[in-house]
Protein backbone atom coordinates (compact mmCIF):
# COMPACT_ATOMS: atom_id res chain seq x y z
CA UNK A 1 0.00 0.00 0.00
CA UNK A 2 1.62 2.99 -0.89
CA UNK A 3 0.61 6.39 1.17
CA UNK A 4 0.73 10.00 0.21
CA UNK A 5 0.42 12.72 2.04
CA UNK A 6 -2.04 15.05 -0.63
CA UNK A 7 -4.74 12.52 -2.48
CA UNK A 8 -4.96 14.59 -5.45
CA UNK A 9 -1.06 14.23 -6.14
CA UNK A 10 -0.02 11.75 -8.71
CA UNK A 11 1.21 8.49 -7.05
CA UNK A 12 4.46 6.47 -7.99
CA UNK A 13 3.62 3.18 -9.49
CA UNK A 14 0.10 3.57 -9.86
CA UNK A 15 -0.40 1.08 -12.48
CA UNK A 16 0.77 -1.56 -9.83
CA UNK A 17 -1.91 -0.66 -6.76
CA UNK A 18 -4.70 -3.08 -6.04
CA UNK A 19 -7.91 -1.09 -5.74
CA UNK A 20 -9.65 -4.21 -4.86
CA UNK A 21 -8.05 -3.69 -1.71
CA UNK A 22 -10.58 -2.71 1.71
CA UNK A 23 -7.99 -1.27 3.46
CA UNK A 24 -7.27 0.72 0.17
CA UNK A 25 -10.53 1.67 0.04
CA UNK A 26 -11.12 2.94 3.47
CA UNK A 27 -8.23 5.42 3.70
CA UNK A 28 -8.84 6.51 0.35
CA UNK A 29 -12.64 7.35 0.75
CA UNK A 30 -11.88 8.88 4.00
CA UNK A 31 -11.21 12.67 5.18
CA UNK A 32 -8.31 14.33 4.52
CA UNK A 33 -7.44 14.34 8.77
CA UNK A 34 -7.33 10.51 8.88
CA UNK A 35 -5.40 10.39 5.80
CA UNK A 36 -2.61 12.89 7.51
CA UNK A 37 -3.15 10.91 11.00
CA UNK A 38 -2.35 7.57 9.48
CA UNK A 39 0.49 8.94 7.41
CA UNK A 40 2.38 10.22 10.75
CA UNK A 41 1.28 6.56 12.15
CA UNK A 42 2.39 4.77 9.44
CA UNK A 43 6.34 6.87 9.43
CA UNK A 44 6.63 6.17 12.75
CA UNK A 45 5.72 2.44 12.59
CA UNK A 46 7.53 1.19 9.02
CA UNK A 47 11.33 2.33 9.87
CA UNK A 48 11.22 0.39 12.80
CA UNK A 49 9.23 -2.70 10.99
CA UNK A 50 11.81 -2.42 8.23
CA UNK A 51 14.71 -2.12 10.95
CA UNK A 52 13.55 -5.93 12.01
CA UNK A 53 13.08 -7.41 8.56
CA UNK A 54 16.54 -6.57 7.78
CA UNK A 55 17.76 -8.11 10.79
CA UNK A 56 15.53 -11.22 10.64
CA UNK A 57 15.99 -11.95 7.13
CA UNK A 58 20.06 -10.64 7.00
CA UNK A 59 20.92 -13.92 5.47
CA UNK A 60 18.58 -13.91 2.38
CA UNK A 61 19.08 -10.02 1.37
CA UNK A 62 22.05 -8.36 -0.75
CA UNK A 63 24.94 -10.03 0.77
CA UNK A 64 23.85 -12.72 2.84
CA UNK A 65 25.41 -15.80 2.77
CA UNK A 66 21.83 -17.63 0.98
CA UNK A 67 21.74 -14.96 -1.40
CA UNK A 68 21.30 -16.09 -4.69
CA UNK A 69 22.60 -14.63 -7.55
CA UNK A 70 20.88 -14.30 -10.36
CA UNK A 71 23.63 -15.79 -12.93
CA UNK A 72 23.19 -18.91 -10.52
CA UNK A 73 20.35 -20.61 -12.89
CA UNK A 74 21.37 -24.60 -11.37
CA UNK A 75 20.81 -23.31 -7.86
CA UNK A 76 17.80 -21.85 -8.71
CA UNK A 77 16.52 -24.95 -10.58
CA UNK A 78 17.24 -27.25 -7.82
CA UNK A 79 15.38 -25.73 -5.47
CA UNK A 80 12.25 -24.71 -7.58
CA UNK A 81 11.49 -28.16 -7.28
CA UNK A 82 11.46 -27.68 -2.76
CA UNK A 83 8.32 -27.51 -1.60
CA UNK A 84 7.08 -24.89 -0.09
CA UNK A 85 6.04 -25.98 2.98
CA UNK A 86 6.58 -28.90 6.06
CA UNK A 87 3.75 -30.56 5.94
CA UNK A 88 5.54 -33.98 4.46
CA UNK A 89 8.17 -34.14 6.45
CA UNK A 90 6.29 -33.53 9.72
CA UNK A 91 3.32 -36.08 8.30
CA UNK A 92 6.75 -38.49 8.46
CA UNK A 93 7.71 -37.26 11.58
CA UNK A 94 4.53 -37.89 13.16
CA UNK A 95 4.24 -41.63 12.03
CA UNK A 96 7.83 -42.34 13.22
CA UNK A 97 6.83 -41.13 16.66
CA UNK A 98 3.89 -43.64 16.76
CA UNK A 99 5.97 -46.51 15.98
CA UNK A 100 8.24 -45.89 18.53
CA UNK A 101 6.02 -45.75 20.93
CA UNK A 102 4.13 -48.46 19.88
CA UNK A 103 7.77 -50.73 19.42
CA UNK A 104 10.79 -48.90 21.54
CA UNK A 105 12.99 -51.47 20.51
CA UNK A 106 12.09 -51.33 16.71
CA UNK A 107 15.64 -51.04 14.56
CA UNK A 108 15.83 -48.17 12.46
CA UNK A 109 15.80 -50.24 9.33
CA UNK A 110 12.50 -51.56 10.09
CA UNK A 111 10.80 -48.57 11.19
CA UNK A 112 11.97 -47.00 7.41
CA UNK A 113 10.47 -50.52 5.90
CA UNK A 114 6.99 -49.43 7.73
CA UNK A 115 6.79 -45.95 6.87
CA UNK A 116 7.96 -46.63 3.02
CA UNK A 117 5.34 -49.26 3.08
CA UNK A 118 2.51 -46.78 3.79
CA UNK A 119 3.51 -43.89 2.11
CA UNK A 120 4.23 -45.29 -1.08
CA UNK A 121 0.79 -47.30 -1.20
CA UNK A 122 2.65 -50.74 -1.49
CA UNK A 123 -0.24 -52.38 -0.29
CA UNK A 124 -2.40 -51.18 -3.22
CA UNK A 125 0.06 -51.83 -6.32
CA UNK A 126 0.50 -55.26 -4.62
CA UNK A 127 -3.39 -55.89 -4.49
CA UNK A 128 -3.59 -54.67 -8.04
CA UNK A 129 -0.99 -57.65 -9.29
CA UNK A 130 -2.40 -61.70 -9.89
CA UNK A 131 -1.28 -63.95 -6.61
CA UNK A 132 1.96 -65.63 -8.76
CA UNK A 133 3.42 -62.65 -9.43
CA UNK A 134 2.81 -61.51 -5.53
CA UNK A 135 4.34 -64.61 -4.34
CA UNK A 136 7.28 -63.90 -6.68
CA UNK A 137 8.22 -60.10 -5.22
CA UNK A 138 7.80 -62.02 -1.58
CA UNK A 139 10.24 -64.53 -2.44
CA UNK A 140 12.67 -62.03 -4.22
CA UNK A 141 12.69 -59.01 -1.22
CA UNK A 142 12.95 -62.05 1.17
CA UNK A 143 16.38 -63.16 -0.90
CA UNK A 144 17.79 -59.71 -0.72
CA UNK A 145 17.12 -59.06 2.88
CA UNK A 146 20.83 -60.14 3.54
CA UNK A 147 22.11 -57.72 0.73
CA UNK A 148 19.63 -54.68 1.98
CA UNK A 149 20.56 -54.71 5.53
CA UNK A 150 24.25 -54.99 4.39
CA UNK A 151 23.72 -51.66 2.00
CA UNK A 152 21.63 -49.82 4.64
CA UNK A 153 24.60 -50.53 7.15
CA UNK A 154 26.88 -48.86 4.46
CA UNK A 155 24.46 -45.91 3.96
CA UNK A 156 24.44 -45.23 7.73
CA UNK A 157 28.17 -45.76 8.27
CA UNK A 158 28.52 -42.81 5.62
CA UNK A 159 26.16 -40.82 6.69
CA UNK A 160 27.85 -40.88 10.20
CA UNK A 161 30.82 -39.67 8.18
CA UNK A 162 29.91 -36.95 5.94
CA UNK A 163 28.17 -36.09 9.62
CA UNK A 164 31.37 -35.94 11.37
CA UNK A 165 33.28 -34.38 8.43
CA UNK A 166 30.51 -31.50 8.33
CA UNK A 167 31.11 -30.61 11.60
CA UNK A 168 34.81 -30.58 11.49
CA UNK A 169 34.82 -28.39 8.48
CA UNK A 170 32.08 -25.90 10.43
CA UNK A 171 34.33 -26.07 13.58
CA UNK A 172 37.76 -25.63 11.50
CA UNK A 173 35.84 -22.42 9.47
CA UNK A 174 34.25 -21.32 12.91
CA UNK A 175 37.33 -21.32 13.91
CA UNK A 176 39.00 -19.58 11.27
CA UNK A 177 36.82 -16.84 11.40
CA UNK A 178 36.92 -16.21 15.00
CA UNK A 179 40.61 -16.36 14.42
CA UNK A 180 42.49 -12.98 14.95
CA UNK A 181 44.66 -11.29 12.30
CA UNK A 182 47.49 -11.81 14.90
CA UNK A 183 47.48 -15.29 14.51
CA UNK A 184 46.95 -15.65 11.22
CA UNK A 185 49.89 -13.60 10.48
CA UNK A 186 52.32 -15.74 13.31
CA UNK A 187 50.84 -18.68 11.59
CA UNK A 188 51.86 -17.18 8.20
CA UNK A 189 55.08 -16.34 9.44
CA UNK A 190 56.30 -19.49 10.48
CA UNK A 191 55.31 -21.04 7.28
CA UNK A 192 57.81 -18.41 5.53
CA UNK A 193 60.29 -19.30 7.45
CA UNK A 194 59.96 -23.00 7.52
CA UNK A 195 60.21 -22.94 4.14
CA UNK A 196 63.09 -20.54 4.12
CA UNK A 197 65.62 -21.67 6.27
CA UNK A 198 64.53 -25.40 6.87
CA UNK A 199 63.34 -26.52 3.40
CA UNK A 200 65.76 -23.95 1.91
CA UNK A 201 63.74 -23.16 -1.15
CA UNK A 202 64.84 -21.12 -3.54
CA UNK A 203 61.94 -19.37 -5.53
CA UNK A 204 62.75 -16.70 -8.18
CA UNK A 205 61.19 -13.82 -6.70
CA UNK A 206 63.65 -13.24 -3.27
CA UNK A 207 60.97 -10.85 -1.81
CA UNK A 208 57.93 -13.69 -0.94
CA UNK A 209 59.90 -14.18 2.03
CA UNK A 210 59.70 -10.40 3.45
CA UNK A 211 57.37 -9.53 5.72
CA UNK A 212 57.34 -5.79 5.29
CA UNK A 213 56.76 -4.00 2.02
CA UNK A 214 58.23 -0.12 0.90
CA UNK A 215 55.69 2.59 0.57
CA UNK A 216 56.41 5.74 -1.81
CA UNK A 217 59.17 7.21 -2.12
CA UNK A 218 59.61 8.14 1.02
CA UNK A 219 61.52 4.64 2.16
CA UNK A 220 59.54 3.67 4.65
CA UNK A 221 58.27 0.16 5.54
CA UNK A 222 55.35 -1.18 6.48
CA UNK A 223 53.94 -4.74 7.37
CA UNK A 224 52.25 -6.54 5.30
CA UNK A 225 48.50 -7.69 5.78
CA UNK A 226 47.26 -11.03 6.07
CA UNK A 227 46.35 -11.04 1.92
CA UNK A 228 49.81 -10.61 1.17
CA UNK A 229 51.19 -12.70 3.49
CA UNK A 230 48.78 -15.34 2.02
CA UNK A 231 49.60 -14.78 -1.37
CA UNK A 232 53.61 -15.38 -0.95
CA UNK A 233 52.72 -18.75 0.60
CA UNK A 234 50.72 -20.02 -1.83
CA UNK A 235 53.39 -18.74 -4.44
CA UNK A 236 56.06 -20.65 -2.31
CA UNK A 237 53.34 -24.03 -2.48
CA UNK A 238 53.44 -23.51 -6.16
CA UNK A 239 57.09 -23.53 -7.06
CA UNK A 240 57.51 -26.43 -4.71
CA UNK A 241 55.06 -28.55 -7.09
CA UNK A 242 56.46 -26.90 -10.41
CA UNK A 243 60.38 -28.61 -9.35
CA UNK A 244 60.82 -30.95 -13.02
CA UNK A 245 63.65 -32.06 -14.17
CA UNK A 246 64.15 -29.43 -16.96
CA UNK A 247 63.97 -26.48 -14.58
CA UNK A 248 66.28 -28.67 -12.47
CA UNK A 249 68.60 -29.12 -15.08
CA UNK A 250 68.44 -25.17 -15.63
CA UNK A 251 68.91 -24.31 -12.03
CA UNK A 252 71.19 -21.48 -11.45
CA UNK A 253 74.40 -22.08 -9.48
CA UNK A 254 74.25 -22.25 -6.07
CA UNK A 255 70.46 -23.12 -5.76
CA UNK A 256 70.38 -26.29 -3.52
CA UNK A 257 67.27 -28.31 -4.01
CA UNK A 258 65.19 -29.14 -1.06
CA UNK A 259 66.12 -32.78 -1.01
CA UNK A 260 69.55 -31.69 -0.05
CA UNK A 261 70.22 -32.08 3.62
CA UNK A 262 67.35 -34.23 4.42
CA UNK A 263 67.45 -37.63 6.36
CA UNK A 264 66.29 -40.34 3.77
CA UNK A 265 65.27 -44.26 3.74
CA UNK A 266 66.84 -46.15 0.74
CA UNK A 267 65.46 -49.22 -0.59
CA UNK A 268 67.50 -51.55 -2.67
CA UNK A 269 65.86 -54.00 -4.84
CA UNK A 270 67.14 -57.55 -5.94
CA UNK A 271 66.88 -59.53 -9.41
CA UNK A 272 63.83 -60.29 -8.92
CA UNK A 273 62.16 -57.22 -8.11
CA UNK A 274 61.75 -57.62 -4.35
CA UNK A 275 63.00 -55.55 -1.92
CA UNK A 276 66.07 -57.41 -0.09
CA UNK A 277 66.92 -54.26 2.45
CA UNK A 278 66.94 -50.66 3.21
CA UNK A 279 69.56 -48.43 4.66
CA UNK A 280 68.89 -45.18 6.09
CA UNK A 281 71.08 -42.21 5.14
CA UNK A 282 71.53 -38.26 5.03
CA UNK A 283 71.78 -36.49 1.16
CA UNK A 284 74.92 -34.85 1.76
CA UNK A 285 74.73 -32.90 -2.15
CA UNK A 286 74.58 -33.49 -5.74
CA UNK A 287 76.97 -35.08 -7.95
CA UNK A 288 78.93 -32.31 -9.86
CA UNK A 289 77.52 -32.14 -13.78
CA UNK A 290 74.78 -33.78 -12.74
CA UNK A 291 71.79 -32.59 -11.08
CA UNK A 292 69.52 -35.55 -10.67
CA UNK A 293 72.23 -37.69 -8.91
CA UNK A 294 72.92 -37.18 -5.11
CA UNK A 295 75.50 -38.21 -2.68
CA UNK A 296 74.06 -40.11 0.42
CA UNK A 297 76.49 -40.88 3.29
CA UNK A 298 74.57 -44.28 4.88
CA UNK A 299 73.78 -44.33 8.77
CA UNK A 300 74.88 -47.89 9.96
CA UNK A 301 76.90 -49.43 12.35
CA UNK A 302 79.12 -52.75 12.30
CA UNK A 303 76.07 -54.53 14.39
CA UNK A 304 73.38 -53.61 12.15
CA UNK A 305 75.44 -54.13 9.23
CA UNK A 306 75.97 -57.61 10.65
CA UNK A 307 72.05 -58.37 11.39
CA UNK A 308 71.60 -57.03 7.85
CA UNK A 309 73.98 -59.87 6.31
CA UNK A 310 72.32 -62.47 8.85
CA UNK A 311 69.08 -61.99 7.50
CA UNK A 312 70.29 -61.81 3.57
CA UNK A 313 70.87 -65.68 3.88
CA UNK A 314 73.63 -64.92 1.39
CA UNK A 315 76.48 -66.50 3.72
CA UNK A 316 77.73 -69.09 5.96
CA UNK A 317 78.52 -67.72 9.88
CA UNK A 318 81.09 -70.55 10.30
CA UNK A 319 82.90 -68.55 7.69
CA UNK A 320 82.89 -64.86 8.71
CA UNK A 321 83.84 -66.48 12.26
CA UNK A 322 86.86 -68.21 10.72
CA UNK A 323 87.87 -64.92 8.88
CA UNK A 324 87.51 -62.49 12.20
CA UNK A 325 89.73 -65.12 13.69
CA UNK A 326 92.17 -64.95 11.49
CA UNK A 327 92.04 -61.36 10.65
CA UNK A 328 92.66 -61.34 14.86
CA UNK A 329 95.83 -63.09 14.24
CA UNK A 330 96.71 -61.09 11.86
CA UNK A 331 96.25 -57.63 13.64
CA UNK A 332 98.10 -58.93 16.91
CA UNK A 333 101.45 -59.44 14.80
CA UNK A 334 100.77 -55.68 13.78
CA UNK A 335 102.43 -54.32 17.06
CA UNK A 336 105.38 -55.89 16.24
CA UNK A 337 105.64 -54.95 12.47
CA UNK A 338 105.31 -51.48 13.82
CA UNK A 339 108.33 -51.88 16.30
CA UNK A 340 110.52 -53.10 13.05
CA UNK A 341 109.51 -50.32 11.39
CA UNK A 342 110.48 -47.92 14.50
CA UNK A 343 113.92 -49.06 14.76
CA UNK A 344 114.52 -49.55 10.97
CA UNK A 345 112.93 -46.00 9.95
CA UNK A 346 113.67 -43.75 13.47
CA UNK A 347 116.37 -41.55 11.59
CA UNK A 348 113.53 -40.60 8.57
CA UNK A 349 110.24 -40.50 10.32
CA UNK A 350 109.16 -37.06 10.58
CA UNK A 351 106.93 -35.64 13.55
CA UNK A 352 103.57 -35.76 11.18
CA UNK A 353 104.67 -39.12 9.94
CA UNK A 354 104.81 -40.15 13.71
CA UNK A 355 101.52 -38.90 14.87
CA UNK A 356 99.57 -40.86 11.91
CA UNK A 357 101.51 -43.75 12.78
CA UNK A 358 100.12 -43.57 16.25
CA UNK A 359 96.65 -42.70 15.00
CA UNK A 360 96.41 -45.92 12.89
CA UNK A 361 98.25 -47.72 15.89
CA UNK A 362 94.83 -46.55 18.27
CA UNK A 363 92.44 -47.04 15.45
CA UNK A 364 94.04 -50.92 15.15
CA UNK A 365 93.74 -51.03 18.99
CA UNK A 366 90.13 -50.10 18.77
CA UNK A 367 89.69 -52.46 16.17
CA UNK A 368 91.09 -55.42 18.10
CA UNK A 369 89.15 -54.71 21.22
CA UNK A 370 86.07 -54.63 18.97
CA UNK A 371 86.81 -58.32 17.01
CA UNK A 372 87.47 -59.56 20.60
CA UNK A 373 84.00 -58.43 21.80
CA UNK A 374 82.33 -59.88 18.72
CA UNK A 375 83.87 -63.05 19.46
CA UNK A 376 83.17 -62.98 23.10
CA UNK A 377 79.94 -62.65 22.06
CA UNK A 378 79.49 -66.18 19.82
CA UNK A 379 81.53 -67.73 22.76
CA UNK A 380 79.57 -66.41 25.99
CA UNK A 381 79.14 -63.60 28.81
CA UNK A 382 81.15 -63.69 31.87
CA UNK A 383 80.15 -61.87 35.06
CA UNK A 384 81.93 -61.03 37.81
CA UNK A 385 79.64 -60.45 40.65
CA UNK A 386 81.09 -58.86 43.88
CA UNK A 387 79.21 -59.54 47.56
CA UNK A 388 79.54 -58.24 50.94
CA UNK A 389 78.96 -61.68 52.73
CA UNK A 390 78.42 -65.33 51.61
CA UNK A 391 74.39 -65.15 52.26
CA UNK A 392 73.13 -62.59 50.27
CA UNK A 393 72.38 -64.08 46.93
CA UNK A 394 72.18 -67.76 46.93
CA UNK A 395 72.28 -70.09 43.76
CA UNK A 396 73.31 -67.23 41.43
CA UNK A 397 73.24 -68.81 38.37
CA UNK A 398 69.59 -69.80 39.34
CA UNK A 399 68.43 -66.62 40.94
CA UNK A 400 69.89 -64.17 38.53
CA UNK A 401 70.54 -65.21 34.51
CA UNK A 402 70.95 -68.79 32.59
CA UNK A 403 72.55 -66.07 30.35
CA UNK A 404 75.87 -65.84 31.65
CA UNK A 405 78.49 -67.64 33.47
CA UNK A 406 78.27 -65.76 37.34
CA UNK A 407 81.83 -65.98 39.38
CA UNK A 408 81.14 -64.97 42.66
CA UNK A 409 83.65 -63.58 44.81
CA UNK A 410 83.20 -62.43 48.37
CA UNK A 411 84.54 -58.91 49.41
CA UNK A 412 83.74 -57.23 53.05
CA UNK A 413 84.83 -53.78 52.60
CA UNK A 414 85.32 -51.42 49.51
CA UNK A 415 89.14 -51.62 50.19
CA UNK A 416 89.22 -55.46 49.84
CA UNK A 417 87.41 -54.67 47.06
CA UNK A 418 89.71 -52.43 45.20
CA UNK A 419 92.57 -54.86 46.25
CA UNK A 420 90.81 -57.65 44.68
CA UNK A 421 89.76 -56.04 41.57
CA UNK A 422 93.43 -54.68 41.15
CA UNK A 423 94.74 -58.47 40.55
CA UNK A 424 92.15 -60.06 39.23
CA UNK A 425 93.50 -61.21 35.82
CA UNK A 426 90.42 -62.48 33.50
CA UNK A 427 88.63 -60.07 31.44
CA UNK A 428 84.61 -60.33 32.89
CA UNK A 429 81.97 -59.08 30.08
CA UNK A 430 79.94 -57.43 33.00
CA UNK A 431 81.59 -56.31 36.32
CA UNK A 432 78.43 -56.35 39.22
CA UNK A 433 79.88 -54.87 42.70
CA UNK A 434 77.14 -55.33 45.45
CA UNK A 435 78.95 -52.86 47.82
CA UNK A 436 78.74 -50.13 50.21
CA UNK A 437 76.33 -51.77 52.52
CA UNK A 438 79.20 -52.76 55.68
CA UNK A 439 80.54 -49.27 55.12
CA UNK A 440 77.98 -47.39 56.25
CA UNK A 441 78.32 -48.91 59.61
CA UNK A 442 81.21 -46.47 60.12
CA UNK A 443 81.47 -44.09 57.52
CA UNK A 444 79.14 -40.91 55.93
CA UNK A 445 77.28 -42.51 53.05
CA UNK A 446 78.62 -39.33 50.89
CA UNK A 447 82.29 -40.63 51.57
CA UNK A 448 81.08 -44.34 50.63
CA UNK A 449 79.77 -43.25 47.63
CA UNK A 450 82.91 -41.45 46.16
CA UNK A 451 85.12 -44.61 46.97
CA UNK A 452 82.60 -46.75 45.18
CA UNK A 453 82.81 -44.21 42.03
CA UNK A 454 86.58 -44.04 42.88
CA UNK A 455 85.99 -48.74 42.37
CA UNK A 456 84.35 -47.97 38.85
CA UNK A 457 86.71 -45.40 37.66
CA UNK A 458 90.02 -48.10 38.61
CA UNK A 459 87.73 -50.66 36.91
CA UNK A 460 86.98 -48.86 33.58
CA UNK A 461 91.16 -48.02 33.17
CA UNK A 462 91.67 -51.54 33.75
CA UNK A 463 89.07 -52.87 31.43
CA UNK A 464 88.16 -50.35 28.66
CA UNK A 465 86.29 -52.30 26.79
CA UNK A 466 83.23 -52.50 30.45
CA UNK A 467 82.97 -48.69 29.50
CA UNK A 468 82.08 -48.83 25.81
CA UNK A 469 80.31 -50.39 23.35
CA UNK A 470 81.50 -53.05 20.41
CA UNK A 471 80.49 -50.48 18.36
CA UNK A 472 82.11 -47.30 18.99
CA UNK A 473 79.03 -45.12 19.58
CA UNK A 474 79.45 -42.87 22.47
CA UNK A 475 77.03 -45.09 24.88
CA UNK A 476 78.59 -45.34 28.47
CA UNK A 477 77.67 -48.97 29.62
CA UNK A 478 78.09 -47.94 33.71
CA UNK A 479 74.96 -48.80 34.51
CA UNK A 480 73.37 -48.18 38.33
CA UNK A 481 70.84 -50.80 39.27
CA UNK A 482 67.59 -48.70 40.69
CA UNK A 483 66.17 -50.01 43.60
CA UNK A 484 63.12 -48.03 43.92
CA UNK A 485 60.55 -50.74 44.15
CA UNK A 486 62.18 -51.04 47.67
CA UNK A 487 60.94 -47.75 49.43
CA UNK A 488 57.43 -46.80 50.42
CA UNK A 489 57.55 -42.71 49.56
CA UNK A 490 61.10 -42.64 49.08
CA UNK A 491 62.09 -44.59 52.44
CA UNK A 492 63.24 -47.85 52.95
CA UNK A 493 60.63 -50.90 53.27
CA UNK A 494 61.23 -51.88 57.05
CA UNK A 495 59.20 -54.74 55.86
CA UNK A 496 62.32 -56.06 53.25
CA UNK A 497 65.11 -55.28 56.42
CA UNK A 498 66.53 -57.08 59.09
CA UNK A 499 66.75 -56.41 62.67
CA UNK A 500 69.82 -54.15 61.75
CA UNK A 501 67.93 -51.89 59.95
CA UNK A 502 70.67 -51.79 57.08
CA UNK A 503 71.06 -55.39 55.59
CA UNK A 504 68.09 -57.04 53.72
CA UNK A 505 66.06 -60.09 54.81
CA UNK A 506 65.39 -63.21 52.48
CA UNK A 507 62.33 -61.58 50.87
CA UNK A 508 64.30 -58.12 50.35
CA UNK A 509 67.15 -60.04 48.69
CA UNK A 510 64.99 -61.76 46.50
CA UNK A 511 64.18 -58.72 45.09
CA UNK A 512 67.56 -57.49 44.92
CA UNK A 513 68.73 -59.98 42.66
CA UNK A 514 65.59 -59.26 40.60
CA UNK A 515 66.70 -55.92 39.99
CA UNK A 516 70.37 -57.04 39.46
CA UNK A 517 69.30 -59.66 36.98
CA UNK A 518 67.76 -56.71 34.93
CA UNK A 519 70.89 -54.97 35.29
CA UNK A 520 72.81 -57.64 34.01
CA UNK A 521 70.36 -57.96 30.60
CA UNK A 522 70.92 -54.41 29.69
CA UNK A 523 74.12 -54.73 30.11
CA UNK A 524 74.80 -57.64 27.73
CA UNK A 525 71.86 -56.21 25.71
CA UNK A 526 69.45 -59.46 26.40
CA UNK A 527 66.16 -59.58 26.71
CA UNK A 528 64.79 -60.83 29.62
CA UNK A 529 62.93 -64.01 29.65
CA UNK A 530 58.89 -64.16 29.56
CA UNK A 531 57.45 -63.84 33.15
CA UNK A 532 55.64 -67.35 34.07
CA UNK A 533 52.30 -67.34 35.47
CA UNK A 534 51.89 -68.66 38.77
CA UNK A 535 49.62 -71.12 39.63
CA UNK A 536 46.20 -70.43 41.56
CA UNK A 537 47.91 -72.15 44.52
CA UNK A 538 50.21 -68.90 44.77
CA UNK A 539 47.72 -66.15 44.02
CA UNK A 540 46.05 -67.03 47.58
CA UNK A 541 48.75 -66.35 49.72
CA UNK A 542 45.82 -67.27 52.91
CA UNK A 543 45.23 -70.75 51.35
CA UNK A 544 45.69 -73.10 54.66
CA UNK A 545 44.93 -70.68 57.32
CA UNK A 546 42.31 -72.56 60.08
CA UNK A 547 43.86 -75.72 58.86
CA UNK A 548 46.21 -76.56 62.27
CA UNK A 549 48.41 -73.77 61.54
CA UNK A 550 49.09 -70.67 64.23
CA UNK A 551 50.25 -67.75 62.95
CA UNK A 552 51.23 -65.28 65.08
Amino acid sequence: MLINENPNDKLLCEDKIHLNDKEYQYFATTSKEQYILVSVILRVILPGICNLLKRLFSDYLTGGKWEIERNNQELRENLSSAPKHNKFSETIFGHLDRILKEKPNISLIASEAYIMFVHNKTDYWLNGENEQENSLLLSKARKDVKSTRQKFKEMCRRANFEEKMKKAEETERTRIKNKCNKDKIEALKAQLNFRRHVLIQKPKEKDVFNFTKLIGTCKRRVNLTVEELTCNVKKLVEHAFTITSSTVDNQEEGDVLILVGKAIKMYFEGTDGSVKTSWTGHVISTVPGYSQWFNVKLQFGLTETVSKLESSNSFNTEKILKAVTDCEKAIENIPQSIKQLKLTAVETIQPADVTALKKKVQLLEDEIQSLKSQLQTEKGNNVLLQEQFNSAIKHEQDKLTQAADIKKVIQYTLDDTSEFLSTFTDTPDVLVLHSLTNELKTKQPTQCIDRLFHIVSEASAKWPLLNKSSVPCGVDNIYIAEHTNMLINENPNDKLLCEDKIHLNDKGISILASNIKRAIHTGLHIPLPPARSRSKSRQRPNRGRGRGRDYE
